[in-house]
């Protein structure tokens, strides 16, 4: 060897050569499963919510004597009202009020005030007539006092108030007792037989308080009540409309 340069540092340092990564053996192994679920399962709809068509349908077979239509656009609103007024219950009985708009829901919708007579008022004998319906396994309360007037109809001079005033002895109809207006259930069931057969062409048998309709629907008596059994049907709707014709008679 021959002498360093006088300008090269006495020690170095010299870079060793790099090493290679170790390689780690690996193995993949792809399998699939079938795990059966050891529960129930349950979907429930939270939205209960009816498309076009069937809240067309709904109404097409339930009838209902009124409809009041809320909460939709103003197209939608306009549209079902159509349809209501067309084919369910009559233009004078679907409403689509504004927001804000109240509206007479109450079946009584026809009613008049007038001013009775002291000596008529007197005479009134009111019958009690139960409620139709009522809690399940409870005690019906409320119902109608009712009571047979025959009277004449007078408007006295400055009156803002028509006035009934009693009717002449021996007019017609003062015979006539509170008790024949209000009808038997057994009469109900017979007036209902007559108006479904007649009305509707609906095969009636009545038989032990019961009045079976085209074998789908059944009338019958349960204490005072009425009670309506059947499944979501043409003849339901139509035997419910015309039974509840009947009591507003009463």
């Amino acid at each position: 060897g021959g002498a360093l340069p006088p300008d090269m540092p006495a020690m170095m340092e010299v870079a060793e050569p790099s090493q290679p990564a170790p390689v780690v053996p690996t193995k993949s192994i792809l399998h699939t499963s079938k795990v059966p679920l050891s529960c129930g399962v349950s979907f429930l709809d939270f939205g209960g919510r009816s498309g076009p068509s069937s809240v067309y349908t709904i109404l097409d077979r339930l009838r209902p004597g009124k409809v009041i239509i809320v909460h939709a656009s103003a197209a939608c609103t306009e549209e079902l009202r159509k349809f209501c007024a067309r084919k369910v219950c009559g233009e004078a009985n679907v409403r689509a009020p504004d927001v804000g708009e109240a509206v007479e829901a109450s079946s009584d919708s026809n009613i008049y005030r007038v001013a009775l007579q002291t000596e008529l008022a007197q005479s009134l004998q009111f019958v009690h007539v139960p409620p139709l319906a009522g809690p399940a396994g409870g005690t019906l309360t409320g119902g109608y006092d009712v009571a047979y007037l025959d009277a004449l109809l007078s408007i006295p001079a400055g009156a803002k108030i028509p006035k009934l005033v009693m009717a002449p002895a021996g007019a017609a109809g003062n015979a006539s007792k509170p008790f024949a207006l209000i009808p038997k259930v057994k009469d109900i069931l017979y007036r209902l037989k007559e108006r479904l057969e007649n009305a509707e062409s609906f095969k009636c048998e009545l038989q032990a308080g019961q009045l079976t309709i085209n074998g789908a629907v059944i009338v019958r008596r349960s204490g005072s009540r009425m009670v309506l059994e059947g499944g979501v049907c043409k003849e339901y709707a139509v035997v419910r409309r015309h039974l509840l014709a009947l009591h507003h008679v009463l």
